[in-house]
């Protein structure tokens, strides 16, 4: 695809090693305890934990906590949609290039409600999650403006919280990891000097690995070269350690994001539409099939917050 709309660049990061989930809390489907990949920790030792045992005793911040899990586990048969486009869907459809993978998806017989999730882009689905959240009496969403959410819980009113959001994945141009920073500048300035006001940055990580589709034509009129010519940091540790540069580790959870893997069985779930979309939207210049097996290998999503 071309990069100018994609926001890529045109060379894999140099310091790629090791397995791409390697060192990373992992969140198994259906699980919430993190699960370190490469370490002892077994998943199945511990009981699951859900997202209100993260919930600290006052503020939104432990509700932003359990609708970012929720999202990763509610919506992520979208989320894999979304991501299989390559584009940045952190605003949804009010990005024109991801309006027209939304639509391509409606050719192929995606079902409405699933069209209007994904459409949402993160931003969307987070201002849903939070608003079905009891313990939040206010949702502002500013478009275009600082913060992207403008939240107040029932046990602060006194207080807001100020939130954005950020979606980092496999071809993010380095140029534009900056703008991570300049977010966490942009909630000092808006808060001043007024203490009430808690901030938070919230960044999701997207890998798709193995998604080696080679050159061909795209929507029926973007010619681009091969996935390979964009790769920049290919894996959620490549991206997390370049966010990490710039703020730091995360607040939460526990100093590392939560990586959620797409299982076999949800990605054999999805297999027939995802093939049926690939085919209409992509036409190879060699001799290609997409194989979710294959491509869809140690598809992952993750999730990190950072306060201030």
């Amino acid at each position: 695809m071309n990069p100018k709309l994609l926001g890529v660049e045109s060379r894999r990061a140099a310091d790629e090693t090791g397995p791409v989930t390697a060192g990373l809390n992992r969140v198994a489907p259906g699980r919430w305890h993190p699960v370190r990949i490469g370490g002892s920790m077994n998943p199945g030792a511990s009981p699951m934990t859900t997202p209100q045992d993260h919930r600290p005793q006052s503020g939104a911040r432990g509700a932003v906590q359990d609708a970012c899990m929720r999202m990763l586990e509610e919506d992520s048969d979208v989320l894999l949609f979304a991501a299989l486009t390559d584009r940045s869907f952190e605003e949804g459809v009010r990005a024109r290039d991801f309006r027209e993978s939304v639509e391509s998806f409606r050719v192929v017989g995606v079902a409405e409600s699933d069209l209007q999730r994904m459409a949402a882009g993160l931003n969307g689905l987070l201002e849903t999650h939070l608003r079905r959240d009891a313990s939040i009496e206010y949702v502002a969403r500013n478009q275009s403006r600082v913060p992207d959410h403008c939240v107040r819980a029932r046990a602060c009113a006194e207080s807001l919280t100020f939130l954005e959001v950020k979606q980092i994945y496999d071809l993010t141009m380095t140029k534009y990891f900056p703008m991570v920073a300049e977010d966490r500048e942009k909630l000092l300035l808006a808060r001043g000097q007024d203490g009430r006001l808690e901030l938070l940055q919230v960044v999701f990580f997207l890998q798709l690995p193995h998604f080696a589709y080679p050159a061909g034509r795209w929507y029926g009129h973007k010619a681009c070269p091969a996935r390979s010519s964009y790769e920049v940091r290919v894996g959620i540790p490549q991206q997390v350690r370049a966010v990490e540069a710039l703020l730091g580790p995360p607040s939460w959870p526990d100093s590392r994001p939560l990586v959620r893997p797409w299982s076999a069985a949800e990605t054999a779930k999805a297999a027939p539409i995802l093939a049926r979309w690939m085919r209409s939207v992509f036409v190879a210049h060699t001799d290609w099939t997409f194989d979710p097996e294959i491509h869809l290998r140690e598809a992952a999503i993750g999730v990190g917050m950072w306060a201030w």
